[in-house]
């Protein structure tokens, strides 16, 4: 049975080759020459050549004469959407957890100037500095190992998906908010997690002013 798909002229807009596609997909150069011949495949196959292009499972077809089989990939399609809202629910909490790090983290350099001892004080806060800059390198470790592996079993139609690519377009009534503006997002990740800690860091680590 054959199923036509757009995947060549995808991969060409790309300018990626046949190669770079199966490198990135984890399959052969024969199954990828397969599939933009138009031969069955499965939908996992498909799914993983999706995923590589950063569309769902539906763009690839322009058409097909098989109803039953467009049946199963628009079932599939929504199972993926299903799967990456919730993959991106349990990174927002991992998020959560790392923000949380960062106020215990800030909390506790505000009891530095409590410790008696200029000796001691001056060690507890290099201390403290190693402590705060180690614990969010183990968390941006643990976020793309241990944590990443994890939603990878959970959410097996979501793998080497960027959580930035959503299916349909957000509800109006939330634009208004700042987090749903990427650059407002990003500014803000960056007050939070870069530029207080480091005010805290040179007031009650290094006694900068």
């Amino acid at each position: 049975m054959e199923n036509k798909t757009l995947v060549a002229t995808l991969r060409k807009q790309r300018g990626w080759t046949q190669e770079r596609l199966a490198e990135e997909t984890g399959l052969s150069v024969r199954t990828i020459q397969r599939i933009e011949r138009g031969d069955d495949s499965s939908l996992e196959t498909l799914g993983l050549v999706a995923n590589a292009l950063e569309l769902s499972i539906k763009e690839l077809f322009k058409s097909s004469d098989d109803s039953q089989k467009m049946a199963e990939i628009s079932t599939y399609a929504d199972e993926q959407a299903s799967q990456l809202e919730k993959r991106h629910a349990e990174n927002k909490l991992f998020s959560i957890f790392r923000l949380a790090y960062i106020f215990l983290m800030v909390g506790l350099a505000s009891l530095i100037n409590l410790i008696r001892g200029e000796v001691l004080q001056v060690v507890i806060s290099l201390l403290w500095v190693f402590l705060f800059l180690a614990g969010l390198t183990v968390s941006k470790y643990i976020r793309k190992t241990i944590w990443k592996d994890r939603l990878d079993k959970k959410y097996p139609l979501t793998r080497n998906i960027p959580l930035s690519r959503r299916d349909g377009t957000s509800s109006s009534k939330d634009d208004f908010l700042w987090w749903k503006n990427p650059v407002a997002r990003t500014v803000g990740l960056i007050f939070w997690s870069v530029i207080i800690p480091l005010l805290f860091i040179c007031k009650y680590a290094l006694h900068l002013f």
